[in-house]
């Protein structure tokens, strides 16, 4: 992995942390778009699909603020682009869920956007309390 892409990955990991244990999740900002066509770099972990069917659901139906990341959350397809899950093991067992640097939960857990994980105190908060 490159090493922009591993900065990337544990900024996304914080900010889906922030909910770990506590069962609860803070707000993110209700105004940043929620689409995720035509969005910056692809994930890291993206892979173009041979197939023309998938049983993955599609990446915008998936990646919603404020929805809740299914427990069984594989990944996603975005175009004729499989996206499989971008995951953070997390010190209490829990797994936190990365996309397209935009896009954080933990699994069965709130949804989270930010404009870049990057740079997103509230993910890198919620990174580190996952890393413990």
């Amino acid at each position: 992995m490159r090493l922009v892409g591993g900065a990337v990955a544990m900024v996304a990991a914080a900010g889906v942390l922030a909910g770990c244990g506590s069962g609860s999740s803070s707000a993110v900002d209700p105004s940043a778009g929620q689409s995720t066509a035509g969005s910056s770099s692809p994930s890291a972990s993206q892979t173009t699909s041979g197939s023309t069917a998938s049983d993955l659901p599609a990446c915008g139906e998936v990646w919603q603020a404020g929805a809740k990341l299914p427990h069984n959350y594989r990944g996603c397809v975005q175009g004729t682009n499989e996206t499989r899950a971008d995951r953070l093991g997390c010190s209490s067992g829990q797994r936190m869920v990365r996309f397209d640097n935009h896009w954080y939960a933990v699994l069965g857990g709130r949804i989270h956007h930010s404009r870049d994980l990057v740079h997103d105190e509230q993910y890198l908060h919620s990174v580190r309390v996952c890393r413990g």
